[in-house]
């Protein structure tokens, strides 16, 4: 009786002890098709964030070609006074026909012109325009005279107000300047007229800010051009992920880019194309222009190299070479369209 009783015990603790290994051997599949299912998701997550990873690259090419795009065509329309005022503030798109280079036709640029100067008549392009050179001219130029100046809140709201009303003022006789009946001697007066207008405004800012920052505001306004073309060269040099140039970096460039063009403009051969009429549009005279320009470039980048890197100096070299571009294009524009405004004439 003993023996069948301890034969019981003995089968029921096989039968526990089996039954509590199927528990385990169930928890353990469980467990292990719970891993296997986690680590699924794990890998379909890592799939997808290396998809997202991919497709946020994709988008950031995208946006720096976008950027270097628009930052291209705003170099472009700051290349010729004839047309800075007039694309300045473009209205809104499908306001006017397409710009000129699309249409490719001297026509097509004149009535282009013709619309933009029409709505630049109203006071929404105005505010428009002048928002635009508060943007793209007064700040990249003067934005860090008028930092270190440190004026009160509202003289420097006066200031930059006179800041955009120079370049504002050229608006009005740029488009008198398009015209194909203006004499050299209406011309040489319509720039006159400009340079009168600015020292008036000048003045303006002096009684402002005083003599000591005066001083200091001339040497900004003489290098316009040149903090610009830095402003800009340190935009692409961001787009294309680059470090900017320093401060110090920037005075330099800037001095150089002064001087060479100084000695450019003082050269007495230089060709002057900044407000030229359709006399001096000939094939000769644009093809020189283009020289001296291209030998300005050349001797700016071989004088920048010591301060600048060569990852720098290739970014210029590509700025240069739009600017080139862009200048070489809207001189043939404007010179198809004045050989059509002659033959429209006879």
């Amino acid at each position: 009786m003993l023996n069948r009783i301890l034969m019981v015990v003995l089968a029921l603790a096989l039968l526990a002890a089996l039954c509590g290994m199927y528990v385990r051997q169930q928890q353990h599949q469980a467990q292990r098709a719970r891993g296997d299912a986690l680590q699924a998701m794990v890998d379909y997550s890592t799939a997808g964030t290396a998809r997202v990873i991919a497709q946020c690259a994709a988008y950031q090419a995208e946006i720096a070609t976008l950027q270097t795009q628009l930052a291209a065509a705003q170099h472009l329309v700051m290349t010729l006074p004839h047309m800075t005022n007039l694309l300045g503030a473009l209205p809104a798109p499908g306001a006017v026909t397409p710009a000129p280079a699309v249409q490719a036709s001297a026509h097509a640029m004149k009535q282009y012109i013709d619309s933009l100067a029409k709505l630049m008549d109203s006071d929404d392009a105005q505010q428009r325009m002048r928002q635009n050179i508060e943007n793209e001219r007064v700040q990249p130029i003067y934005g860090s005279f008028l930092a270190d100046a440190m004026l009160a809140d509202k003289d420097e709201e006066q200031v930059r107000t006179l800041l955009v009303q120079r370049f504002v003022l050229e608006y009005g006789p740029n488009r008198e300047f398009l015209r194909t009946d203006l004499t050299p001697a209406q011309r040489k007066e319509a720039r006159a007229g400009i340079e009168r207008a600015r020292a008036t405004l000048d003045e303006s800012i002096k009684s402002i800010v005083g003599n000591n920052t005066y001083a200091t505001y001339l040497l900004y306004r003489d290098t316009e051009r040149e903090r610009l073309m830095v402003a800009e060269l340190n935009s692409e040099l961001a787009v294309a992920g680059m470090p900017l140039l320093t401060k110090t970096q920037q005075k330099t460039v800037v001095a150089v880019m002064n001087t060479e063009r100084l000695k450019l403009e003082h050269a007495a051969d230089y060709i002057d194309m900044e407000y030229a009429g359709p006399e001096q549009l000939t094939p000769a005279n644009i093809e020189k222009f283009m020289s001296q320009l291209g030998a300005y470039h050349a001797v700016v980048r071989q004088r920048s190299e010591p301060v600048i890197t060569p990852e720098q100096r290739e970014v210029l070299l590509k700025q240069q070479r739009r600017y080139e571009d862009a200048l070489s294009a809207q001189i043939k524009m404007l010179t198809e369209m004045y050989a059509a405004e002659r033959k429209q004439k006879g």
